[in-house]
């Protein structure tokens, strides 16, 4: 049974052929875009010409084992889709806040840098605009900002805040609603970042039960979270035959346009794989620049060697 994997839909399906013992395989649904105007030379999509295509593809022999991870492997590939989703939303909410802010009270990261510390969620949950600041005398807030800090902040910051909304170039109407925003923002955070906690919870201790654990995190630079998203990403690393493998699994295969003896510019990564692993591997990789010194030395001299010296990029 040949399919496209397109989203989540053909899971079940997938299941369940495969539990009836037929051998289910898949073809790249950016393959099946790029050749489905290959016969009739018309851009033409439906359903019936997909299944041709595929087919087509099929016979050809262009296609791919299906796995389907199990186990320990599939809930740790469950566990990192929602740990990336609940980031998502939890940086959707803080942008939401950060808006909110930009708007009302535009000056007020000066005076927090943190917005989501003890006494800035104070604030911002009891006194979050200039009008509602300028109401109260400093001792009275610095008293407050002490209380919700644990004296981690008092006097010189409520002179600075009381400071910085006298000088506010905040909107001055629509506070009330803008007022109901802020708190639903803060708690729509402090929901999601109780929820991740959970799941990194769960997903150290999926990682444990893989064995491979102690060697991941022996690492310099390696922690649960990285080790964890990591195998999510790639499953069982028994499947694999070599290293090369896994790197066009995220996409970081070098591609080239080159004609005859004259190359079309730079050499890049070919971005075909998973997204998620690519992101993954690129920022584990700064961690580990940081904080692992054989690594520091490689990119070092990755980055100072005179033949094509090492130029940072974004994946």
């Amino acid at each position: 049974m040949a399919m496209e994997p397109s989203g989540h839909y053909w899971k079940p399906l997938a299941w369940y052929i495969t539990g009836a013992g037929f051998t289910v395989v898949t073809v790249n649904p950016y393959h099946v875009k790029r050749s489905k105007e290959l016969d009739d030379n018309s851009p033409t999509k439906n359903d019936r010409k997909d299944a041709w295509v595929i087919a087509t593809l099929v016979s050809e022999g262009r296609f791919f084992n299906c796995f389907l991870p199990r186990g320990i492997w599939s809930e740790l590939r469950g566990l990192v889709q929602a740990r990336q989703q609940n980031r998502a939303k939890l940086n959707a909410a803080k942008n939401i806040l950060v808006a909110i802010l930009d708007e009302y009270f535009p000056e007020y990261p000066e005076v927090f840098k943190n917005l989501l510390g003890k006494a800035s969620v104070y604030v911002l949950t009891n006194r979050p605009f200039p009008r509602d600041l300028l109401q109260i005398s400093e001792e009275q807030l610095a008293c407050e900002l002490k209380k919700a800090s644990n004296n981690r902040v008092g006097e010189k910051r409520a002179k600075l805040l009381l400071l910085t909304a006298s000088n506010s170039v905040g909107v001055p109407e629509g506070l009330d609603s803008a007022r109901l925003r802020i708190k639903q923002c803060i708690a729509e955070i402090e929901f999601w970042q109780k929820q991740l906690s959970e799941i990194e919870s769960a997903m150290a201790e999926a990682l444990a039960k893989t064995g491979l654990a102690e060697y991941l995190l022996s690492i310099p630079g390696v922690g649960v979270v990285t080790a964890a998203s990591f195998l999510g990403e790639v499953g069982d690393i028994n499947h694999y035959d070599n290293w090369r493998q896994l790197r066009k699994m995220a996409g970081y295969n070098l591609t080239e346009n080159k004609s005859g003896m004259k190359q079309y510019g730079p050499t890049k990564i070919s971005k075909r794989g998973r997204p998620g692993l690519r992101c993954l591997l690129y920022q584990a990789s700064l961690t580990l620049v940081a904080k692992n010194p054989q690594f520091k030395a490689l990119y070092q001299h990755l980055k100072n060697r005179q033949q094509n010296p090492l130029k940072r990029s974004r994946p």
